[in-house]
Formats: C-alpha cells, sequence, structure tokens
C-alpha cells in the first residue's frame, strides 16, 4: 500500500512538471490562455488546438506526457482505493500485530479467494467465520466490545506499564555479589558458579513485594543467573533460607512415604507431574517438587537447622530448571567446622525439632 501511495504522488508530481511546462510554453502567445491553463487543466486543450505547430509555443509533446502519466495516475489511485476495501497481505500484516490468530484466519480467506480467483471485501470478512463463510448470505454478526471492557483493558494497560516500570527501578539498585558468599547466620559459605549472583535480603524487599511474595521464615537473600532480567515478571530466582532447630533425617530410605504418611492434610502431599522427596546421603541433602503448589526444594541439614534453596519461576519454566539449580546451589555449600550434621549433639545443639519428613510435609509450607 505504501509503494503504492508512493508513486501515485510520484505521477502527481510529473504531472505538475508538465503542466508548467505547458504554462511556459502558451505564456509565449497568451497570458490568459496560460493563466486559465494553469488553474483550469482543460483549458490546455485550447492552447494545443490553438498553438498547433507554432515554434516555441507548441504543446504537444508536454501534452501528450501529461496525459500518459495523468493516466497512471489515474489507474493507480484506482488500485489503492481497491486495496483498501479488500483483504491484502499488508492488511493482515497489521491486524497481526494486535491478533496473530485473527490474521492467520484471514491470510487462509485470503489464499482461498486466490485461489478461485477472486478478493475478499474486508467488511465480509470481519463478519466471517472461517476461510469461504464470507459467501455465505447470512454473515455472523461480530459484536464490538463494550465501553466498560475498553475501559479495563485500559486500565489493565496501565498497571502492567506501571509495575514494568517499578520492576525496572527494583532492579537498577540491586547490588549482586559474586564468588564465595559467606553466611555467618547459618554458619555456612557458597561457592557461587560463575554466572550466579547473590542478593542479601536487605535488597530485595521491594521486589518481593512487586513480585507477591510471602516472606520466607530467616531468609538470607536471593541467587539469581545473570541471563535473567530481574526487571520482569518472568524472572526465575533461587531463594535461600536458614531455619534453625535440628532435623532429624530419619528413615531417609522411605522418605516419600513418611511425607505422605506425615501429611498435616490427611492428603497426598505430591500429585500427579510432582517429584517426591529424594535423599542424597553424600550431600545431605533432600530434593522435592511441588510445581503447582510451592516449586523445587533442596534442603540441607545442618547440626543446627537447615539450609533451605527454594525455586522461584514463571510456570513457563520446566520443571528440571528448579530442580537442577537449587541441588547445585546446594553442593556449592561449605559448613564450618563443628556444624555439618554428623556433628550433631543435643547438649551443643539444642533438641531436635522434629524429623524431615515432617518438615517437608507440613511443618513449613514454603
Amino acid at each position: 500500500m505504501l509503494d503504492s501511495v508512493i508513486k501515485l504522488g510520484g505521477y502527481y508530481l510529473i504531472c505538475m512538471i508538465l503542466l508548467l511546462w505547458i504554462v511556459i510554453l502558451t505564456w509565449r502567445e497568451s497570458k490568459g490562455l496560460a493563466i486559465a491553463c494553469f488553474f483550469f487543466w482543460p483549458a490546455t486543450a485550447i492552447a494545443l488546438i490553438q498553438n498547433w505547430g507554432v515554434k516555441g509555443s507548441d504543446i504537444r509533446i508536454p501534452f501528450a506526457l501529461m496525459l500518459v502519466f495523468g493516466w497512471l495516475a489515474y489507474s493507480k489511485a484506482q488500485d489503492i482505493q481497491h486495496q483498501a476495501t479488500v483483504l491484502t497481505p499488508e492488511y493482515i500484516a497489521y491486524v497481526r500485530q494486535a491478533d496473530p490468530k485473527e490474521a492467520d484466519r484471514l491470510e487462509s480467506m485470503m489464499m482461498a479467494a486466490q485461489a478461485r480467483g477472486e478478493d475478499v471485501p474486508i467488511e465480509e470478512a470481519m463478519y466471517s467465520e472461517g476461510p469461504g463463510a464470507y459467501e455465505s448470505s447470512t454473515p455472523t454478526y461480530v459484536e464490538a466490545p463494550s465501553p466498560e471492557s475498553v475501559a479495563e483493558a485500559a486500565e489493565d494497560a496501565a498497571r502492567a506499564k506501571a509495575l514494568a516500570a517499578q520492576l525496572k527501578a527494583a532492579a537498577d539498585v540491586l547490588q549482586p555479589q559474586s564468588g564465595k558468599i559467606v553466611l555467618p547466620s547459618a554458619n555456612v559459605s557458597i561457592d557461587l558458579p560463575g554466572q550466579y549472583r547473590f542478593l542479601p535480603v536487605q535488597q530485595t524487599g521491594v521486589l518481593a513485594s512487586l513480585h507477591k511474595l510471602n516472606p520466607m521464615p530467616g531468609e538470607l537473600g536471593w541467587i539469581t543467573h545473570t541471563k535473567v532480567d530481574m526487571a520482569t515478571k518472568q524472572a526465575w530466582f533461587v531463594r535461600v533460607a536458614f531455619e534453625p532447630g535440628y532435623l532429624a533425617p530419619g528413615n531417609v530410605a522411605a522418605l516419600a512415604t513418611d511425607v505422605t504418611r506425615l501429611n498435616s492434610t490427611g492428603q497426598p502431599s505430591f500429585s500427579t507431574g510432582d517429584m517426591g522427596p529424594t535423599w542424597n546421603a553424600q550431600r545431605e541433602a533432600a530434593t522435592w517438587s511441588q510445581r503447582m503448589l510451592w516449586g523445587q526444594h533442596t534442603v540441607k541439614l545442618l547440626a543446627h537447622g537447615a539450609l533451605v534453596f527454594s525455586m522461584h519461576s514463571p510456570l513457563s519454566e520446566p520443571e528440571e530448571l528448579g530442580i537442577r539449580a537449587t541441588r547445585l546451589l546446594a553442593s556449592k555449600v561449605t559448613v564450618d567446622t563443628g556444624f555439618d550434621l554428623a556433628s550433631y549433639t543435643p547438649e551443643t545443639h539444642g533438641a531436635p525439632r522434629g524429623e524431615l519428613a515432617a518438615f517437608i510435609a507440613g511443618d513449613r509450607k514454603l
């Protein structure tokens, strides 16, 4: 469409140049007729006859050229008018920006009509339900959105824009840490892998509020990835928390069974597609996934409590990402001397707060 408009403008420009040429030639014989030709172009026919063969005033060449380009301009204008009333690739591309599904439907209609050597009027296409439906004698009426729905959509867009601005402002002031992260309150340190960064809990308050996250007991901070944009609602990150109190591993071989038995709701703790808790003896850590409820988690047991890694991510992220990320970070934990799980003694670290299975099943909803 734009290409056609440019061509039309070019034809009109050439016609104006030719008309000025005619006016200049006619001026030499009759100033009045030249002025008439400029303001009323059919008068050029009079100048053509009157100055036919007159040297220096003959307008046959510019007159003939003006007829040719005038016809081209007229044809192009008709073509533009036609394109404005029927489905074209340009119109479908414009629709696709707002509604890809509707654009696909219109494109199917256009291709079906082109196969028959026909055009699809835009007005009829908007009232049809599918390819060829515009041929029906009773087109389906598509109800226009109500003013209330339009206003509601505008409010939603404004809220989304405001949220995006708030997220960006909160992310811009973050000061992530890399390398070895020391967490004195938990008596551990974490050797972060190369692309991971730590955000102390003092920096995450605004973002937590914008993500509508409830505070985690004993939360120490978030671990993020350098490829994740923290200024978006789609950002994923791992929340790190320390919960004091020794958790006895219990019957780790039957951990999943024990969790189901101890679940405080009386219902199975894990649904189809979830991953029940598994125990890694070497790392002294349990990993589980309840994606639709609380996400993926790995808890590393210590003599004086538990270090919890909990994944926060949009549902579009694969479950495996959360499992791998929390396991990886738990494996990078170094425990201070005397605080590893094997060092537990009631005299030094206090009485147990319970068993790991009970902790997973119902003591704490992450």
